[in-house]
């Protein structure tokens, strides 16, 4: 077992990016894009969209990875900022899926969604079990 997970699915001109902390809720999706000069926007100068997931937007992105629903959308909120996600295969033979952030497009292809799947399977257990593991309290 690792304390991190962290896994990049680069395009040419787009990638997304999945970081995950075990020991606690925290789970980011960024979404980076290539500048004009070639150059990748970095996330730790602020460029790019970070969200950082909640259990409920993990479970709902597993049921497409997991070809239960074709798609899934949500409204995300943080402080006044709100921003749009949407999952959504192709069409029915599950061979390209769409992540969609805001206005910000990045295609996986069947074999990185199974990865992506595979991690927010181990997310979620991790998640649960952070969720509800009761700390011992010093005496």
């Amino acid at each position: 077992m690792t304390d991190k997970h962290s896994m990049s699915f680069f395009g040419q001109q787009s990638a997304i990016i999945i970081n995950s902390v075990y020991n606690s809720m925290d789970t980011f999706i960024r979404h980076i894009k290539k500048k004009s000069d070639g150059t990748w926007e970095k996330p730790s100068a602020g460029e790019g969209k970070s969200i950082k997931l909640n259990l409920k937007e993990i479970i709902g992105m597993s049921e497409v990875l997991r070809k239960e629903v074709r798609d899934w959308s949500t409204v995300h909120s943080f402080k006044e900022n709100k921003t749009t996600i949407n999952l959504s295969w192709e069409d029915e033979t599950a061979q390209k899926l769409w992540v969609n952030i805001d206005d910000r497009v990045k295609l996986i292809r069947k074999e990185e969604a199974e990865i992506l799947k595979l991690l927010f399977e181990h997310f979620i257990k991790e998640k649960i079990e952070f969720a509800t593991v009761s700390t011992p309290q010093e005496t």
